[in-house]
């Protein structure tokens, strides 16, 4: 009600846990291939109004995806049936879990263990052709905020041990496994992946980075 220029920031999902002094919203990526999760549930919006007062009352905010979604359209191919498919799990290795992101400045800073992410299934028709799909949301990790080190190697145990990969794992004991070390993974981005299996392994048909427009969020009204 006075002269006083004030910013404002948002942010969604709304979480009781943060303390206001530091503004710390702790992220945990790791369980989001359980039954009723959300891949909003793990995603972060973010915005920010600057330089507001009684003369400029008006809150308009644009939110921005602070994380990465990825996404993954696998056919079967060959010697591999829909059916094969079936109670098969898609993890992506050599993933940060956690973070801490901050609500005032959002920056991401993150938690130095290493782990495997498993995604969430479903199965998925597109131009009437099946599609084994797997998707979640992970932490960014360009060269500037996020900087992972990868090996070149014609060694494919040792290229899986020291290099982020895409591990496939059928019910029938197969494990097929794609090689990911050369996608950087920035804010914002929607990665999509579309890949072939056989039983000789998975093969990138292409990759592109799509608009993430769309959201799952509910609708939250601000009164």
């Amino acid at each position: 009600s006075d002269t006083t220029v004030v910013r404002f920031v948002a942010y969604y999902p709304y979480s009781e846990k943060i303390d206001k002094s530091d503004g710390l919203y702790h992220l945990r990526l790791s369980n989001q291939s359980e039954r009723g999760h959300r891949l909003s549930d793990c995603d972060i919006l973010w915005g920010a109004a600057e330089k507001l007062s009684k003369y400029e009352p008006d809150v308009n905010i644009t939110f921005e995806h602070k994380l990465t979604q990825v996404v993954f359209y696998i056919t079967p191919k060959g010697d591999l049936t829909k059916n094969d498919l079936q109670g098969s799990s898609l993890k992506l290795t050599h993933q940060r879990l956690e973070a801490d992101f901050n609500i005032f400045s959002s920056n991401i800073k993150y938690m130095e263990e290493e782990g495997s992410l498993e995604l969430k299934q479903s199965e998925e028709k597109i131009d009437g052709e099946y599609y084994f799909a797997a998707k979640a949301i992970v932490l960014p990790n360009d060269a500037e905020q996020n900087p992972v080190s990868f090996i070149d190697t014609d060694d494919k145990q040792l290229s899986e041990l020291n290099n982020r990969h895409l591990v496939l794992s059928l019910p029938i004991g197969l494990r097929l496994t794609a090689n990911l070390k050369d996608v950087d993974f920035k804010p914002g981005e929607k990665h999509v992946f579309y890949i072939e299996a056989t039983t000789k392994g998975l093969t990138i048909l292409r990759g592109e980075i799509a608009p993430w427009n769309t959201i799952e969020h509910d609708v939250v009204v601000i009164y």
